[in-house]
């Protein structure tokens, strides 16, 4: 086994790029790093060469195999999605108890826990493998849907169902393949490889077709989400209240880290940012309808959830561009 990574400290970490010679080095380094399987060459051959890179991102993994001969892989089932890419030609599958072919330039996609068979046909050929936690694709799917999932993801890789979309993928695929492979810099970036794996996400859930496809297509992209508008509706309900992120969320019914996403991408704040703002005006308000005399400002704060003055009246100059007590003061010059 030759390994062909020139510099592993460039590379998201486990990263490895590798050639077997022979079947049985192929058959350990794939059940090690894909999922346990039995391949069969149609015509064993001395010079036997096979190929693969294998870059675990988080929460999925992206593979890259190529073999020279014509070869039968059967495989175990796992709990993830994989992702099958045919480059260059197509792919003969058997997913479960279903055949499919996958055609040049586009996908097929085997589910959690359904065993498959791979026919790589002689010549030469390469396959680009993604895996995906079922978790991580899940909560990807309920950002854009903007709601909750009522059943489990199904996609439709049969016959007809092929298009535009999932050639994209592949190329962004492809792209993502070669930039782990030269090593680039941004590979050694936590915080960029989480949002490539948000990007792969994403893209394989707009670029295919499956049960949630049509919600998606109605999805009006420039308004509030539903779990959104529950989420401010709670908050101007209970501003008055110590409520936190998680009882926020659970209004909306999503897990705090969606509901933080969701405000960031429609109301361009924190969930926690949007609710101060709330409680300034509602503390506003009230001073201009109070009097100096009968009106306190700190009783004010603390009632609408500011416990330390400073910050309070730091908070309130810089949204309203004057000190409280200037507000309340206004009452008696009109």
């Amino acid at each position: 086994m030759r390994n062909l990574a020139t510099n592993s400290s460039a590379h998201v970490a486990g990263y490895s790029h590798v050639q077997t010679v022979g079947l049985e080095q192929m058959q350990s380094l794939f059940s090690r790093q894909v999922r346990s399987h039995v391949a069969d060459v149609a015509e064993p051959r001395a010079d036997f060469l096979a190929e693969l890179q294998h870059a675990p991102l988080g929460r999925t993994v992206l593979n890259s195999a190529a073999v020279e001969v014509a070869i039968t892989v059967r495989a175990q089932p796992k709990n993830t999605y994989l992702v099958f890419g045919a480059v260059g030609r197509a792919l003969q599958m058997r997913i479960g108890r279903r055949d499919a072919m996958v055609p040049e330039g586009m996908i097929g996609i085997v589910p959690p826990g359904v065993p498959y068979r791979l026919f790589l046909p002689r010549g030469g050929s390469r396959t680009l493998m993604l895996e995906v936690e079922p978790g991580f694709l899940e909560s990807i799917l309920v950002e854009e849907i903007h709601g909750d999932m009522s059943r489990p993801l199904r996609f439709d890789c049969s016959a007809g169902t092929h298009g535009t979309g999932e050639r994209h993928f592949l190329d962004l695929l492809g792209h993502v393949r070669h930039e782990l492979d030269l090593g680039a810099p941004q590979c050694r970036n936590i915080g960029y490889l989480a949002r490539l794996e948000q990007l792969l996400a994403s893209a394989l859930v707009h670029s295919t077709q499956h049960n949630y496809t049509g919600q998606l297509g109605n999805m009006n992209n420039t308004a509030e989400p539903r779990f959104v508008r529950r989420a401010m509706d709670f908050i101007h309900a209970h501003a008055g209240e110590q409520i936190a992120l998680p009882t926020i969320a659970g209004s909306a019914a999503v897990s705090p880290r969606t509901l933080v996403r969701g405000f960031h991408r429609y109301k361009g704040c924190t969930p926690a940012a949007y609710l101060r703002s709330v409680r300034l005006d509602r503390c506003r308000q009230e001073l201009l309808a109070g009097a100096p005399g009968g009106t306190s400002v700190t009783a004010v704060a603390e009632r609408w959830g500011f416990a330390n003055a400073g910050r309070f009246a730091r908070s309130y100059r810089e949204r309203f561009g004057e000190n409280p007590m200037a507000t309340l003061r206004r009452k008696a010059r009109t």
